[in-house]
């Protein structure tokens, strides 16, 4: 959901947190987050390119110096036996790979914008825009 306000991106549906949305048995989703053409072309000139991509690395890194901090706040959902962290360990691409932080946020944009994955998703929330 986009703030009209302040133009923050929040996230509302807690319930698909942690890749459970990828594994629910209806309207599984392809993707890591949405990132649609909407949200897109409401960022800055240069696009996935420049704020975006730069907070995105920054955010990454933090997340891996700071995994056991992370966790311990979101314990209630890493005994979840639906949930995988493999983010945290820079595998959600390759089990035996261990991922830079550019290469995983390329990767994790690759795939939230394509559109092979984009028609695949749930019509409701119009992944075509």
């Amino acid at each position: 959901m986009l703030d009209r306000l302040s133009g923050k991106i929040l996230h509302i549906d807690f319930g698909d947190c942690f890749e459970v949305a990828m594994t629910r048995e209806k309207f599984p989703e392809k993707i890591p987050f949405r990132l649609t053409r909407m949200l897109t072309n409401a960022m800055e000139v240069t696009g996935l390119d420049g704020n975006y991509r730069i907070t995105c690395h920054t955010v990454m890194e933090v997340l891996r110096e700071h995994k056991d901090s992370v966790m311990a706040v979101l314990e209630a959902f890493v005994y979840d036996p639906l949930l995988n962290w493999r983010l945290m360990d820079s595998r959600d691409f390759s089990h035996d790979e261990t991922l830079d932080v550019p290469t995983q946020v390329e990767l994790l944009i690759k795939q939230a914008t394509s559109h092979e994955n984009l028609c695949q998703c749930y019509i409701g929330w119009c992944p075509f825009w």
